[in-house]
């Protein structure tokens, strides 16, 4: 599936996914889903993949990689692998969370 979200869109999504996201918009992501979200949206990961770009909040759980550009803020649960570029931080809530900064 393939799918943007604008405005206040609230997106529950699993399964190899595509998802992008502006606004405001929210997505909860599971199983190998990629989530990139701009603005001031926000994502939660399971186990997937995600970009986040200016004022993106998002959160990492199990095995789940995020990106982090501008002033993105990433937090990292369980296995989590954070990459850190900019003005973007992250904060760390379960051990084991692997933080890269570029």
């Amino acid at each position: 599936m393939e799918a943007i979200g604008l405005g206040t869109a609230q997106l529950e999504v699993s399964g190899h996914s595509r998802i992008v996201l502006f606004d405001n918009a929210f997505c909860n992501a599971s199983d190998t889903t990629f989530v990139t979200g701009f603005n001031n949206s926000s994502f939660v990961l399971n186990e997937c993949v995600g970009t986040a770009f200016h004022n993106v909040k998002a959160t990492a759980h199990r095995h789940s990689k995020i990106e982090g550009f501008d002033n993105a803020e990433i937090r990292g649960c369980n296995y989590a692998f954070i990459i850190l570029n900019d003005n973007a931080t992250c904060k760390k809530y379960k051990d084991k969370t692997v933080i890269v900064r570029s």
